[in-house]
């Protein structure tokens, strides 16, 4: 008689205690939820810095030239088959070089530069670029003459950017380096620019106040092929087509995610090298 009355005291316990584990258990697994959610949300990736077009071949130790690509049996250097190249030097006091140099020898600059490789002048045509030490080594660029790599001195070692067949511009050529620049060489060729058959068209973004506007989009649109092509305005705000078909149509427009522009859209019928095809941003864009 008193085991059969105990059965169901029995039972009664055993039954309060799953039933507080299951809500023990319910509520750790919200918990555990709750946490898992928000560590999530915290470790999302921020946006990525932009890179250059092409990635950094890293030569340790050495002093390399455009003669030396040439040389190289690398397929990342296949298409340079010149040794020309055009070197700048740090300032007396270290200042890194900023600004538009034409592709002309001078010692006695104040950002020496040097013809490397027996290659032709332009005195006419020159690269606009910038340097930056800090946070880590970079370089932007826009050239008016054909350029088939970079290469940034960073203290011993040479980080070579290989351009295939060549390029007129790039930005945040980011070697990641903590130690400073002391030179860089931009490589060119193929004759040093476009042909009598071809054209170029070269302009500037600004804002209404006169500063650049760099990274805005510029597209171009061939009005008989349709063919597209596009570029990015350097750290001044320039940038550059070339080697177009002249006699030609083209649409010209430019897009920027943090303005607007009251004239973004350009016709031109292109029958010479065309410059100061400029942009001017008047405002915010509005989201």
């Amino acid at each position: 008689m008193n085991h059969t009355r105990s059965t169901p005291s029995v039972y009664r316990s055993f039954s309060r205690i799953l039933s507080f584990l299951f809500c023990f258990s319910v509520l750790a697994n919200l918990g555990f939820g709750q946490s898992v959610k928000s560590g999530f949300q915290k470790s999302e990736p921020s946006p990525e810095t932009p890179q250059s077009a092409v990635a950094a071949v890293i030569f340790a130790g050495q002093n390399t030239t455009c003669a030396d690509l040439n040389a190289s049996a690398l397929p990342a250097f296949g298409h340079i088959t010149e040794d020309w190249g055009i070197k700048f030097d740090k300032a007396a006091d270290n200042t890194l070089p900023n600004g538009s140099y034409t592709f002309t020898q001078d010692l006695g600059a104040f950002f020496p530069r040097t013809l490397q490789g027996g290659g032709p002048s332009y005195p006419f045509r020159s690269v606009t670029f910038s340097t930056a030490n800090s946070p880590a080594r970079m370089i932007s660029f826009n050239s008016g003459v054909q350029i088939t790599a970079v290469i940034i001195k960073a203290g011993p070692d040479s980080y070579v950017y290989p351009y295939s067949p060549f390029t007129f511009a790039d930005t945040d050529l980011n070697t990641g380096d903590n130690r400073g620049i002391s030179h860089v060489v931009f490589c060119y060729g193929l004759n040093g620019g476009p042909t009598a058959a071809d054209g170029s068209i070269s302009g500037r973004v600004v804002n209404s106040e006169g500063n650049p506007v760099p990274r805005a989009r510029i597209t171009l649109v061939n009005g008989s092929s349709g063919e597209t092509r596009m570029a990015m305005t350097n750290s001044f705000g320039y940038y550059q087509f070339s080697e177009l078909d002249v006699n030609e149509f083209y649409l010209l427009s430019v897009s920027h995610k943090r303005y607007r522009f009251d004239e973004a859209q350009r016709a031109i019928s292109l029958f010479d090298n065309l410059t100061d095809v400029d942009f001017v941003a008047y405002g915010k864009q509005q989201f």
